[in-house]
């Protein structure tokens, strides 16, 4: 038995130098605290915005694809969205829309209020049609 536990000592000792050894050349290689399996910042940003952007273009032709299906008397094409077609990534239910006085355009939302007089109530709508 203190054969085999001196055994297992070293073997665990030698394990034990391994794992530092790789440890300290993965530091050098990736730098202190990082894993060898994370991905660059860069590399990271580019795949999440790439993400996004899928995301926003799938958004973009269910929305064509909706319109297509609401009004084909006036279908253009074949439900899919024209390529100037924009979405906004954190706020999709604003619209770029033409800044009132100005000949710049800004990211905006149409409001419409209205008031019912006799219950006293105000309802509002974004109109974006």
């Amino acid at each position: 038995m203190k054969e085999e536990e001196a055994r297992l000592e070293a073997e665990v000792a030698e394990l034990l130098k391994k794992v530092e050894d790789v440890d300290q050349e993965e530091d050098l290689r990736y730098g202190k605290g990082k894993k060898s399996d994370e991905l660059p910042k860069e590399l990271a940003f580019r795949e999440s915005r790439l993400k996004k952007i899928r995301e926003a273009k799938t958004a973009l032709e269910t929305e064509a694809n909706l319109k297509a299906e609401k009004k084909p008397e006036k279908n253009d094409g074949d439900g899919t969205p024209p390529d100037k077609a924009q979405r906004n990534f954190t706020d999709p239910d604003s619209h770029i829309m033409l800044a009132s006085g100005s000949k710049h355009f800004i990211q905006a939302y149409n409001a419409q209020a209205a008031v019912d007089s006799t219950n006293q109530v105000i309802s509002s709508s974004r109109g974006y049609e």
